[in-house]
């Protein structure tokens, strides 16, 4: 499985269309690959045209009219999926936004991936072990086959605003642990009760889908020992923001970053970064 479209998606929020230049400089100087990002429209004209005329110089955009009593932010979580979705031939990489990759061995754990197979990365994360949140995992980074997310989200070729606007509310509440699980589903709840992850975990449960078409990542198969591979050293998890400064002559222990939001208002932070990324594309171009 080679990944051939990165796909994200904004609302009119600053802290992450600040990661716009940044996420695209990085999946093109790593990985050759351009991003493909949903604009949800915020309705005030002079402020879309503004944020459409700045992402366009970096991302090949789609805009979004917001849909009525769904949260902006909600909207656009869920429309990556029909981005996702709409292009059927290629293998399509859902991504954060603010999740930005630094280092080329990140996508080589998808080699021998099947490429008509869903790709559930981040399984494993402690957070899904309990009761409420088990079968969930994170949606950065899942990957498939448009066609294969469309059987999954839209087996019934509906349109946009109809197919979002379908997801009120998936399985039954029995129980206080479904009850919490559909809850989750709910497009129309509020921000902090809705989760996308959720949803996606009760489409793939509906689906069609034979079990054997998902292929689950754990994070640490991206980890590599430098005395086992290629690479002048070993490579390690996420540079998180919480981790402090950063070093730069560590960047290159990591396979991705989340730092803090965003870019432009912690330029101190992020510097080491972006120089790192840059570097990547003078070799790209050499």
């Amino acid at each position: 499985m080679n990944v051939q479209k990165v796909i994200s998606c904004v609302n009119n929020n600053t802290d992450y269309i600040g990661f716009v230049p940044l996420a695209s400089k990085a999946w093109k100087n790593l990985f050759n690959l351009d991003l493909t990002l949903g604009y949800i429209k915020s309705g005030d004209l002079n402020l879309d045209n503004s944020n459409i005329e700045f992402i366009s110089d970096f991302a090949d955009i789609h805009t979004f009219e917001p849909i009525e009593n769904i949260d902006s932010g909600i909207q656009s979580k869920i429309t990556r999926l029909f981005l996702a979705s709409q292009a059927s031939d290629t293998i399509n990489m859902i991504v954060d936004i603010d999740m930005i990759p630094i280092h080329e061995r990140m996508l080589e754990v998808l080699n021998k991936i099947d490429e008509n197979n869903l790709v559930k990365w981040g399984f494993d994360h402690p957070v899904y072990y309990d009761e409420l949140n088990f079968g969930k995992w994170p949606m950065d980074k899942t990957t498939a086959k448009g066609s294969t997310f469309k059987e999954i989200i839209n087996p019934d070729n509906l349109q946009y605003k109809q197919l979002l606007t379908s997801w009120d509310g998936l399985g039954e509440p029995k129980d206080p642990v479904s009850q919490y699980r559909y809850n989750q589903t709910k497009v129309f709840n509020n921000f902090n009760i809705f989760s996308d992850e959720a949803l996606l975990r009760e489409l793939c449960e509906r689906s069609s889908v034979d079990s054997d078409r998902y292929s689950y990542i754990k994070r640490k198969d991206v980890y590599c020992d430098a005395q086992e591979s290629n690479f002048p050293q070993n490579l390690y998890g996420r540079l998180d923001r919480n981790d402090g400064m950063v070093d730069k002559n560590n960047i290159s222990m990591y396979y991705e970053t989340h730092g803090p939001r965003s870019p432009l208002s912690n330029p101190d932070w992020w510097r080491p970064i972006e120089e790192y990324i840059q570097s990547f594309g003078k070799k790209l171009h050499e």
